[in-house]
């Protein structure tokens, strides 16, 4: 698996010199730059499969249930935990404002994972609920609504996604879940910053080995 980091201005949000990946076009209205987040980076290299709008995240977290969640990622940091189903659910405020820049496509119809999986669906359908009446107006109702049902199949769509292809490449959760750490700690330094925009970082993944690489753009060789 190859992924491939192009260093752009967030204008939206720092203002900072971040990593995009090469997968999200330019002038995307949801999906940006990421400045200072490696674990933001990891998520979008293996969490993500496309980048139109609101439902790729849902899919996103699919697969990071079954990488992370499933897989055992104890976290990072000073202050690293295991993921809890909170912190789903907490992503509905930014699907919510995703929404507001894109509408949520329709779900396919899906069947419905091990019951373990859509008991803990359930509870980060009713969270995210709670945030999103907490959160914004009522007037913006029917949004939350649309969430709420299209959020479950995007879901499934992910984590079978996921499931489906690292088990092609011969990778359990759990073994996923370790490189996805490896990589964000190595990605958490001064050594892989971007040092102007256009420059590239790729990123090469054999089952459990990967390598990053610093590179110029086009325009600068």
């Amino acid at each position: 698996m190859r992924r491939t980091f192009i260093a752009a201005i967030d204008h939206e949000v720092t203002g900072e010199l971040g990593w995009q990946d090469s997968r999200i076009g330019y002038n995307n209205p949801v999906y940006g730059p990421l400045a200072g987040s490696p674990v933001g980076l990891a998520h979008d290299a293996f969490e993500h499969f496309t980048f139109q709008g609101p439902a790729d995240e849902c899919m996103a977290l699919g697969a990071m249930y079954w990488i992370r969640y499933e897989g055992g990622y104890p976290g990072s940091g000073q202050y690293a935990r295991p993921l809890r189903l909170e912190d789903f659910g907490s992503t509905f405020i930014d699907i919510h404002h995703a929404c507001h820049q894109d509408d949520m496509a329709k779900a396919p119809r899906t069947k419905k994972l091990e019951s373990h999986v859509e008991s803990d669906l359930e509870e980060i359908v009713a969270i995210g609920a709670h945030y999103v009446i907490e959160e914004f107006p009522a007037e913006e109702k029917e949004i939350g609504e649309s969430i709420n049902a299209n959020f479950r199949g995007w879901f499934r769509k992910g984590y079978r996604a996921a499931a489906r292809k690292y088990g092609r490449m011969g990778m359990s959760a759990c073994e996923v879940a370790w490189l996805f750490q490896q990589i964000e700690q190595a990605l958490d330094g001064l050594r892989y910053r971007p040092d102007y925009e256009g420059q590239k970082l790729i990123l090469n993944i054999v089952k459990s080995n990967f390598s990053l690489e610093l590179g110029e753009s086009e325009e600068y060789n």
